[in-house]
């Protein structure tokens, strides 16, 4: 961080016009005498330690020595800013667990030694195969798993059903619980403890 003519800068420039016209390149080449010449002076920054319901206002900045000092004042946000901080976190913090609900609920299940798909388009079909199997006891088809093709029975087809629905449904039950912690957390620090 510089201090350049008494504005904060995080790099030195390339180039910097002096106040009689001329301009300066290769500052970087400069030792810190040469730069304070030309009112450039690095900086030593000082931020207090804040809570999330605090931020850093505009520094105060003083020069002595050949060096600029830069101290932050901590200010509060106020009750409604920090309430809406929080709350978009929450929002943020929702849509993560809503997006690893999805991956887990689409990734397939283990059932009778076959990998079966869980994609929105295999759930609608083996909710189709199930229902057939309920309508017609006798009922068989040749179904598609992540290994090949198999023929299943209606038992099979009701057995590979219920391992998918409960598969599913396990995955909503788990992202409803993180929903609700996610909805009881008072700070930044409590939402960030909550994973899928």
């Amino acid at each position: 961080m510089w201090l350049i003519n008494v504005t904060l800068n995080s790099t030195l420039p390339f180039r910097l016009r002096l106040p009689d016209g001329s301009t300066r390149t290769s500052l970087c080449e400069l030792s810190e005498v040469e730069l304070a010449e030309i009112n450039i002076f690095p900086v030593d920054e000082f931020k207090p330690e804040k809570e999330w319901t605090q931020y850093y206002g505009a520094p105060d900045v003083i020069v002595s020595d050949g060096r600029a000092t830069a101290t932050y004042p901590v200010l509060d946000y106020s009750s409604e800013e920090v309430k809406e901080i929080l709350s978009n976190a929450k929002g943020r913090k929702m849509a993560d667990i809503a997006s690893a609900r999805y991956e887990a609920e689409i990734a397939g299940v283990e059932a009778g030694g076959m990998t079966i798909k869980t994609d929105r388009e295999s759930q609608a079909l083996i909710t189709g195969g199930a229902l057939q199997a309920f309508v017609d006891p006798d009922y068989t088809c040749t179904w598609k798993t992540v290994d090949g093709f198999v023929e299943l029975t209606s038992l099979q087809i009701n057995g590979a059903a219920m391992y998918v629905r409960s598969h599913v449904q396990g995955c909503f039950n788990k992202e409803a619980t993180l929903a609700a912690q996610i909805q009881e957390a008072q700070t930044p620090e409590e939402l960030e403890a909550i994973h899928w």
